[in-house]
């Protein structure tokens, strides 16, 4: 731990009454003297070293979402108080969400578990046994030998979710030497990027990323930019310099979709369409585009393969008059967003996890402009080399997990958000569970998947542990921040790093050896020894130095600000992190990985038929996530619950949001409750009347609705997964799919 600041308050400090007149401080240790989270003689400690004005700053990173932003944890003697954007961090530059700002309170949570827990009864029936480190150790080594000696070592898998870095190179290692292929990629959300059309028109495992800051026309297709994906602050300061950044040329933002979401309410135009029809708005696009020869035929011409089958197939197939049925959208407005869409030059078209085909239509988008690998369109981002390589997606199916012995969960949690089977409903993933004679979570948070399993050995809290968080900024520049502890661990957990290298020499050959590190700090500081060797890039550093340093870089320069390995180590505390500015255009190669070397046109797209409605279920769900909860992770951080719904004024509570006209035809009134009934179930909800949502559609944000997580969290709403459908039967990726639901008074 390396504070970067450290300061004395003048004249002795703050007195008793200083202290009290600030009231974030003065309400924030209130709260924890309520809660019980700190006992009178730790607040007397805290006070006393306010009065002695013993206040410094750590560096870190905060681990509530896939952003990673920078933080700065500020502290009264040992004791962090509250948490601030790190301003060197070149995601956030020095600001937070909401969520990174209420991450204290989880630090803080009265209902962390506090050490390794071995259960005492039926499964779920939430009786457990305090048992020791050695004890929580040996039950699991003792089975991870007994199944390696009888060579069925393939019955055992690890679900991880949504983390990146070193720890999932620790796993990878882990299984391999121990000769288990069973990874589960559990970080599938409905907020990220197109993943199935860039694997299928670029044919590699990637997520993208928007250069925002250099487009000059944005067209969202349902893509909740302002509450998740990446990273939503980056995001906001995007979107900031796209609208305002060039007084002489402001861009445009155009959102398309059924739900006048946030990132719609900021957009400058709404398009409202009938649900599920995106990628059919897309062709209709796409139709004008090719029709007129608005196209870049240049780009094309370099770096695309099956444009003619393309183009016939959609001028047949999808003409804009049809499209304008299908959707809802006028056929006058269509054609004038198309034109605006290629006069705009970057110009993005930007969606979810939609249906693969949909992905597709709309990201083809980008090709026809040319859009794909140039300054301010799609990137594919660059990766820092150290070990950390782009992972294939590897979809997570029930019957495999079924088979297995021995399951570790590691931040994932699918008794909640469980997008396995054939059914995003977490009863689904729970019968599959029943079949797996131990399950092993190491969560820090009694969640439902860790209130679910037989053992618990809880990690530390992210702000007491090292571990590198690698992402990319979306001008698509590769950066590994570190998170740093800012105190010793409050209770009796452990490093997760640290248990599977200690597994690893309880098991002996070959496992020992692929993993002889005695720490995970150890094999942390020999990963990040592999960034200093690769020279490139530099530490994190203020914009000036930032724009020096790719300038140097373009030129074929590398001059870094630090001297030698101990000053980058250093640094890397001091600043946060080590990030490499610069993007190399010219890597097709990298961008388009088939074998054309090119982005591939396809002809497997969106049918042209209206959406499938159902008489006895007339309307459709749209869930939806928020910036506060975004999937319910963070459902324990009681600050957030107040926020939930800032567009409606509305939280610690779930809702639905129906259209007046809607509203008035099912004899609804706003602010009462009602149900939400599917084929698969039926949850009660408060009603809320809202213009800002198409007619057929029921709107329900993710992230209340936890039976587990806490006091905060347990009881609180309704979980909209419950009567969700889904298609991972088939889909080589799980998502969810197009519910139909109806709605009555309760």
């Amino acid at each position: 731990m390396s504070p970067i600041k450290k300061t004395r308050a003048p004249e002795g400090g703050f007195t008793r009454r200083d202290f009290l007149k600030n009231a974030t401080l003065s309400s924030f240790f209130l709260m924890l003297a309520q809660s019980g989270l700190l006992t009178a003689a730790v607040l007397k400690e805290i006070e006393q070293a306010i009065e002695r004005g013993e206040e410094s700053w750590v560096t870190s990173v905060c681990q509530l979402c896939p952003g990673s932003c920078g933080i700065r944890v500020r502290k009264f003697g040992s004791w962090p108080v509250s948490i601030a954007g790190n301003p060197l961090h070149p995601v956030n530059r020095g600001t937070l969400c909401p969520k990174g700002v209420a991450g204290i309170l989880s630090f803080y949570d009265p209902d962390r578990i506090r050490q390794p827990l071995k259960r005492a009864g039926h499964r779920g029936e939430g009786k457990w046994q305090e048992i020791s480190w050695e004890e929580a150790i040996a039950a699991v080594t003792e089975p991870l030998a007994r199944l390696r000696q009888k060579k069925e070592s393939h019955k055992v898998g690890i679900l991880g979710g949504r983390y990146r870095g070193l720890m999932r190179t620790l796993f990878d290692k882990f299984l391999e030497a121990y000769g288990s292929p069973n990874y589960f990629d559990n970080s599938f959300a409905t907020w990220q990027g197109p993943v199935e059309a860039i694997e299928k028109s670029h044919g590699l495992s990637a997520e993208p990323t928007y250069a925002l800051e250099k487009a000059k026309i944005l067209f969202s297709f349902s893509a909740p930019l302002l509450e998740a994906g990446r990273s939503p602050v980056e995001n906001l300061r995007g979107w900031a310099t796209l609208r305002r950044g060039d007084p002489a040329s402001r861009g445009r933002v155009v959102h398309i979709g059924p739900h006048l979401s946030v990132t719609a309410a900021k957009a400058d135009l709404w398009v409202p369409i009938q649900p599920g029809t995106e990628g059919l708005l897309a062709l209709g696009l796409a139709a004008i585009l090719l029709k007129e020869g608005l196209y870049d035929g240049l780009y094309l011409g370099s770096h695309s393969s099956g444009f003619n089958n393309f183009k016939n197939t959609i001028l047949e197939n999808y003409p804009p008059e049809k499209m304008a049925e299908l959707t809802g959208v006028p056929i006058d407005t269509i054609i004038r967003l198309a034109r605006e869409f290629a006069s705009a030059k970057p110009a993005i078209a930007v969606c979810g996890r939609l249906e693969p085909k949909d992905q597709l239509a709309i990201h083809t988008l980008n090709a026809l402009v040319g859009s794909i690998n140039v300054p301010g369109g799609v990137l594919i981002p660059q990766e820092a080399d150290y070990w950390v390589k782009h992972q294939k997606f590897q979809p997570v199916v029930r019957n495999a997990i079924a088979q297995l012995e021995l399951l570790f969960f590691y931040y994932t949690n699918p008794l909640f958000s469980n997008p396995q089977g054939d059914s995003p409903q977490p009863e689904k993933m729970r019968e599959t569970l029943d079949k797996i004679p131990l399950l092993v979570s190491f969560s820090p948070f009694m969640d439902e998947t860790t209130a679910y399993s037989d053992l618990v050995l809880p990690d530390h809290h992210f702000l007491e542990r090292d571990q590198d968080c690698p992402a990319s900024t979306m001008q698509g520049f590769p950066f590994v921040g570190l998170s740093q502890p800012v105190r010793p661990p409050l209770y009796k957990t452990r490093h997760t790093g640290d248990l599977i290298l200690q597994l690893a020499k309880r098991l002996g050959e070959p496992v020992s050896s692929a993993l002889p590190w005695d720490r995970f700090q150890d094999f942390l500081k020999e990963g990040l020894k592999n960034i200093y060797d690769s020279q490139r890039g530099d530490l994190f550093g203020t914009s000036f130095e930032s724009s020096w340093t790719s300038l140097l870089a373009r030129s074929g320069w590398w001059s870094p600000s630090y001297q030698s390995l101990e000053d980058f180590e250093k640094g890397l505390k001091e600043k946060g992190g080590w990030w490499d500015p610069s993007y190399t255009y010219e890597e097709w190669g990298r961008v388009f990985a088939n074998p054309e070397g090119k982005f591939a046109f396809a002809t497997d797209l969106p049918p042209a038929v209206p959406p499938k409605s159902r008489d006895d279920f007339p309307l459709t769900l749209q869930a939806y996530p928020l910036m506060a909860l975004t999937g319910g992770r963070n459902a324990g951080q009681a600050w957030l619950a107040d926020i939930a719904g800032p567009h409606l004024q509305i939280g610690w509570k779930s809702w639905a949001e129906i259209h007046p006209e809607t509203a008035a035809r099912f004899g609804v009134k706003d602010r009462e409750m009602i149900w939400v009934e599917s084929p698969v179930g039926r949850i009660k909800v408060v009603a809320k009347v809202y213009e800002g949502v198409h007619p057929r559609v029921v709107a329900m944000p993710f992230g209340f609705g936890h039976t587990a997580m806490g006091r905060y969290a347990a009881g609180i709403g309704e979980n909209v997964r419950k009567i969700q459908e889904g298609d991972w039967a088939t889909a080589e990726m799980p998502r969810e799919r197009i519910t139909a639901v109806k709605i009555y008074r309760v």
